[in-house]
């Protein structure tokens, strides 16, 4: 209950209702809340980096992790 209630609270208030991916995104995570099975770990971990991720997308690049890998960031020649 903890944790529709957080929903209820907290996000939806910042949930741009009217933007049908959003509301679509918080209406999925609500639903997650009343399934009937547990969801496995991996579950868990693809939902909460799904939703990571739109979060990033609201702030600039220079504040988040580069895209590139770090092979290919650090120059291999001498």
């Amino acid at each position: 209950m903890n944790a529709l209630r957080y929903l209820q609270t907290s996000i939806a208030e910042v949930v741009n209702h009217e933007d049908e991916s959003e509301s679509a995104l918080f209406r999925t995570q609500s639903a997650v809340l009343f399934q009937r099975r547990p969801l496995t770990m991996p579950e868990i971990f693809d939902s909460r980096t799904q939703v990571h991720e739109e979060i990033l997308n609201f702030f600039p690049a220079s504040l988040k992790q580069p895209k590139e890998t770090l092979v290919s960031l650090v120059p291999l020649s001498r």
